[in-house]
C-alpha cells in the first residue's frame, strides 16, 4: 500500500548542505517505490517554485526580499573579487555581519528562518486541504521546520509526525540558533512540546544520549539514523573536478568549521610538526567547505597555502 509523505525542510537541493543532500536521496527513493512525496523548501532566486523531480513534487515558498538582496549581495562580491578587491569586500562583510549580530539576530526567534514558517505554514495547509499525508517530516536545521507540524498536531490533523534532528536547539550553547539570555527557557519548553507531540525522534549521532537526559519523558521515541551517502557519489569521482590526484597523500577535511566547536588550530598545529619530518614532500591537506570564522587560524600558516595546504570552499 502506497504512503503520502510531506516533507517540510528549509534546504532541499539544489542547495548545498547535508541535509538537502540527505532528503533528496530518502525523498526519490520513497517516489520510486509508488509513493507520493512533496517536499516544502525555501524559494531561492533562480530556482522554480514549483517543480518535479524523480517524482517528487517541490514547493518553494519564502525568500523573497531578503534572498533577492542576499543573492545581489554575493554576485557583486564575487565580480569584485575576480577585480582582486578582497579587502573591500571583507570589510563590507564584516560590517554588515556587525549591524546583523547586533541587531536582528539579537531579537529572532527560534532562529535566521522564522519568517519562513509564515510562508511554509500558509503551503502547508493548502497542501492538506488537497492531499491527506500519512507521515509528516520536519527537518533541522533551522528549528523553525518543526514549528509547523507542531501547529497542526494542535489543530488536531491526523498524520504520523518524524522528526529530524540535525543539531541540538535549546542546549546547543556553543553556537546558539537565537539569544539564550532571552529566550533559554523559552527554547526548552517549546523542544519539550515538539518531543512529545512527535511520533519518532531521529538524530545523527551519540547525541541522543544527551537527549534522553534531557527529555526522558521522550526516550522510547528517539533513534539514531546515521548521515547517509548516496550511492550516486560512492566513487568520490565528484573529488576529480577539485584535486589534482598524484602520489602524494592528500588528507581531507570535508565540512563546516566554527570557531568554538570546528577550530583547525590544533590539526593545523599537528600538520605543522609532521612536515618538519621526512614526511614534508610526500603530504598535502585540504579543507572542502565553508571555513566561517576560523578564517584568521590559517594566517599563520599563509605560506603553506596552495602549497601544502589547499583551501576550497564550498563544492
Amino acid at each position: 500500500m502506497s504512503e503520502s509523505y510531506l516533507i517540510i525542510t528549509y534546504s532541499y537541493k539544489p542547495l548545498l548542505s547535508p541535509h538537502a543532500f540527505r532528503w533528496a536521496t530518502i525523498a526519490e527513493y520513497w517516489s520510486s517505490q509508488g509513493n507520493k512525496v512533496d517536499v516544502i523548501s525555501i524559494w531561492k532566486p533562480g530556482l522554480p517554485k514549483e517543480e518535479i523531480s524523480k517524482g517528487v513534487n517541490i514547493h518553494r515558498v519564502g525568500g523573497g526580499l531578503i534572498e533577492i538582496v542576499r543573492q545581489n549581495y554575493y554576485n557583486k562580491a564575487n565580480n569584485k573579487k575576480k577585480n582582486n578587491n578582497t579587502t573591500l569586500i571583507h570589510n563590507q562583510k564584516s560590517i554588515i555581519k556587525l549591524i546583523h549580530d547586533y541587531t536582528w539576530k539579537k531579537i529572532y526567534w527560534p532562529d535566521y528562518a522564522c519568517l519562513w514558517y509564515f510562508p511554509c505554514k500558509k503551503k502547508v495547509l493548502d497542501l492538506f486541504k488537497i492531499e491527506k499525508y500519512n507521515k509528516v517530516i520536519s527537518v533541522s536545521i533551522p528549528f523553525t521546520d518543526h514549528l509547523i507540524p507542531l501547529y497542526l498536531k494542535k489543530k488536531y490533523y491526523d498524520f504520523t509526525w518524524i522528526v529530524d534532528m540535525g543539531d541540538p536547539f535549546h542546549f546547543l550553547t556553543e553556537t546558539p540558533t537565537n539569544n539564550h539570555k532571552i529566550y533559554n527557557s523559552l527554547n526548552l519548553k517549546v523542544e519539550r512540546k515538539v518531543f512529545h507531540a512527535a511520533d519518532s525522534i531521529m538524530v545523527t549521532n551519540e547525541a541522543i544520549n544527551k537527549y534522553k537526559e534531557v527529555f526522558p519523558e521522550s526516550s522510547r521515541k528517539m533513534h539514531v539514523v546515521p548521515p547517509l551517502l548516496t550511492s550516486e557519489i560512492n566513487n568520490f569521482n565528484f573529488l576529480n573536478q577539485h584535486l589534482n590526484f598524484s602520489n602524494k597523500i592528500k588528507l581531507i577535511f570535508v565540512g563546516t568549521l566554527y570557531n568554538r566547536i570546528r577550530n583547525p588550530n590544533f590539526l593545523l598545529k599537528l600538520y605543522d610538526n609532521v612536515l618538519k619530518t621526512k614526511l614534508k614532500k610526500g603530504l598535502e591537506l585540504h579543507f572542502i567547505g565553508n571555513i566561517n570564522d576560523c578564517e584568521y587560524c590559517f594566517e599563520t600558516y599563509k605560506h603553506l597555502l596552495n602549497k601544502k595546504i589547499f583551501i576550497h570552499g564550498i563544492v
